[in-house]
């Protein structure tokens, strides 16, 4: 879960670099270890809220299991959330200050966060449509607050970068949830993908990286040279034919074929970080 924090705040340092528009590194160095003090702060909250719902019992291979396995008490883990949300809380202070336009990303944070630990006793993991939270938070939020930080202003192509990594992020959420669809059915835990069920989710998949593939290929026309759109262009649209036809050759939801799927699906992510991640490098 850590790349899908890292990764989006590596494409705009390389964005600033590589456009000498670093104009405060400090401001923006505190805040990227504040985004990742408060992932840190997500991750353990949700290994207790999990423990705590009796989830982990459901999913067995799900989470750290480090409350199961004895390493840590629930307690402490809860406790140690709580630190780190501070620690990211005053590590995002200097943006806050130096920056106003922070405050609205701010203010929209706290309200996802404040609806989402107190409307509902899972919050929005198991809501329908709740992956758009994701899609925010770990998109154009998270991207525009670091490029906010770094004192370049407002850009559209940290907008639009934001909308890229939000979108890969939930293409993850769906996977796993479809993954995960027989047991999550059966304990009736709701989300986008049970909603849809088998056939649509499988075709749900499809257009979900569809539409972002579209959007990867579209976007290097304006920001990127012809080089990287042939490259990532061609090496992205060789790797989806595979992931269509798991997709396609699935007849039910049990059996290795979904985490076949899960795990093709997971490559396809990775395998896009790293062609962005290069570029980046490249560009240096």
């Amino acid at each position: 879960n850590f790349l899908f924090v890292a990764f989006p705040i590596f494409l705009i340092f390389m964005k600033s670099l590589s456009r000498q528009t670093l104009y405060d590194p400090l401001t923006a160095i505190l805040s990227a270890l504040g985004a990742a003090c408060l992932m840190t702060a997500l991750n353990l909250r949700n290994d207790y809220t999990d423990h705590l719902s009796g989830l982990d019992r459901i999913h067995p291979q799900a989470g750290s299991r480090a409350i199961q396995l004895g390493w840590v008490t629930a307690k402490s883990v809860l406790n140690w959330s709580y630190v780190y949300l501070v620690l990211g809380a005053i590590l995002g202070l200097r943006a806050l200050f130096l920056y106003s336009e922070v405050l609205i990303l701010l203010a929209v944070f706290a309200f996802l966060g404040i609806v989402g630990m107190t409307s509902y006793k899972m919050g929005f993991k198991y809501r329908r449509w709740s992956e758009w939270t994701v899609f925010w938070l770990l998109g154009p939020f998270l991207t525009l607050g670091i490029q906010l930080s770094t004192g370049a202003g407002f850009d559209l192509e940290s907008l639009l970068l934001g909308c890229l990594t939000g979108w890969l992020s939930v293409f993850y959420v769906h996977l796993k949830n479809f993954e995960q669809l027989l047991v999550n059915d059966q304990a009736r835990f709701e989300n986008t993908i049970t909603w849809l069920g088998f056939e649509k989710g499988k075709r749900w998949l499809v257009l979900w990286w569809a539409v972002f593939l579209a959007t990867v290929l579209l976007y290097p026309r304006f920001y990127s040279p012809l080089m990287w759109r042939l490259i990532i262009g061609g090496v992205l649209l060789l790797a989806t034919v595979p992931f269509v036809l798991k997709l396609k050759n699935l007849q039910s939801s049990v059996g290795s074929g979904m985490k076949d799927v899960f795990e093709y699906g997971k490559k396809l992510i990775l395998v896009t970080m790293g062609l962005w991640i290069i570029e980046g490098l490249w560009y240096l």
